[in-house]
Formats: structure tokens, C-alpha cells, sequence
């Protein structure tokens, strides 16, 4: 699990690093585990890291999510509960 979190990660934090600064081909491509819950709780602590890192958020699991929560609820009443294409 941590592995795969890391490689999240590195993914999440390419996309703001210059192209030849970037990371993530130093990994292997992964598959998609037979439980791909294993896969999304990565990228959630994977998603959770790269906010600790950018904002100095300290809550927990639970209040990342939370948080994410509220995010999307946003989205849905700014966009008249339409996701965009």
C-alpha cells in the first residue's frame, strides 16, 4: 500500500513539476490490484500527503475526507449539480 501511495504521489506532484523534472518514470507501470480498494486508498493517502505538503494540513484521515466532502459539494451547487465532460 505504501508503495503505491508513493507512486500516486510522485504522479500528483509531476503534474505541477517542469517536464524535466519530473519523477514518475523511474517507476514501473502498475496494475490494478484484484481489490481495487487497495488502489483507491492509495490515492486517497497519496491525495492527503500532497495537501499536508502544499497547505500544512494536519487533520486525519477522516477530516481529509470530510473535507473533499465539502469540496464537492460546491462543485455540485455551483454547477447546478452537473458534472462537467
Amino acid at each position: 500500500m505504501k508503495d503505491k501511495a508513493i507512486q500516486f504521489l510522485t504522479a500528483l506532484m509531476d503534474v505541477y513539476r517542469d517536464e524535466e523534472k519530473r519523477e514518475l518514470e523511474v517507476f514501473s507501470a502498475m496494475e490494478f490490484s484484484d481489490d481495487v480498494t487497495e488502489d483507491f486508498t492509495a490515492m486517497l493517502l497519496a491525495m492527503k500527503v500532497l495537501v499536508e505538503k502544499i497547505t500544512g494540513y494536519d487533520g486525519d484521515i477522516i477530516d481529509f475526507t470530510h473535507m473533499l466532502n465539502k469540496l464537492a459539494v460546491q462543485y455540485v451547487m455551483e454547477n447546478d449539480g452537473k458534472l462537467e465532460d
